[in-house]
């Protein structure tokens, strides 16, 4: 297609666990280096330079973790990534073994034949970066994270070719990364919506908005309905089932 950016390959992405900066690698089809890591003193004019030049596949330990520090200051926001923790998951998954630890200090030990570490615990929406955020990949003290992010990254690419249809797993994998950047950029810009198209949405639902509070005609309805199913029973479908002694053979009728 005319005017379209041809892809770059993929990149390894590191960043500093304080500043801006951070080391990208050339990777090759396998996942192997191809070519020395190079340190940026900021990474996201980095990132947006080699993007523009020819979108690569960002390969990262997380996106949740790397994404919210470079989006602010970025131009031209990454196309594809691929997210070593989400795969991990699916990997992991393929195997029987969902829930597994996925940070990349797993991935890395499981690789290595080490005992695994836990994953930390989740951040929530309001966290805020701590000083040494690097330390949630559970990396060994002295492990250089982005020769760990590398050879994880390999050993995943290795692991999928011998699938019986590793089409299918790495087109699983694209997409699970490309959800986790819109996820990064929906919590960085916010969704718009629309209250008028919001209130049109729920009447074409419901019925029109019923004056004081009440409920909506047809939901008043499926209340009356619901009402009759029980013998005349009174019930309020709007709550949850309650009760102070449920028999465990009735719950909470």
């Amino acid at each position: 297609m005319a005017g379209e950016r041809p892809h770059g390959g993929r990149v390894a992405v590191a960043a500093d666990a304080v500043g801006p900066g951070g080391r990208l690698q050339e990777l090759d089809g396998d996942g192997r280096p191809a070519g020395p890591a190079a340190h940026v003193p900021d990474l996201a004019a980095a990132v947006a330079e080699r993007e523009v030049a020819g979108p690569p596949r960002w390969v990262w330990a997380a996106t949740d973790e790397v994404y919210p520090r470079l989006l602010p200051s970025l131009p031209v926001r990454p196309a594809r990534c691929h997210d070593v923790r989400l795969v991990e998951a699916l990997l992991l998954g393929h195997q029987g073994r969902f829930g597994e630890p996925r940070s990349l200090g797993a991935a890395w030990a499981r690789a290595n034949g080490l005992p695994v570490p836990e994953d930390p615990p989740e951040t929530g929406a309001d966290d805020r970066p701590a000083l040494f955020e690097a330390d949630r990949h559970r990396l060994p003290p002295g492990t250089d994270p982005l020769a760990a992010l590398v050879a994880v990254h390999a050993e995943q690419q290795r692991l999928t070719a011998r699938l019986p249809h590793p089409d299918r797993m790495r087109l699983l994998c694209a997409a699970e990364s490309a959800g986790a950047l819109a996820a990064v950029e929906m919590g960085h810009d916010g969704l718009p919506w629309s209250a008028r198209a919001h209130d049109e949405l729920l009447e074409g639902l419901l019925g029109p908005r019923p004056a004081g509070g009440g409920r909506p005609a047809r939901l008043a309805e499926l209340a009356r309905r619901v009402q009759q199913a029980l013998g005349g029973r009174p019930v309020n479908p709007d709550s949850p089932p309650r009760c102070s002694a449920p028999s465990p053979s009735r719950g909470c009728g």
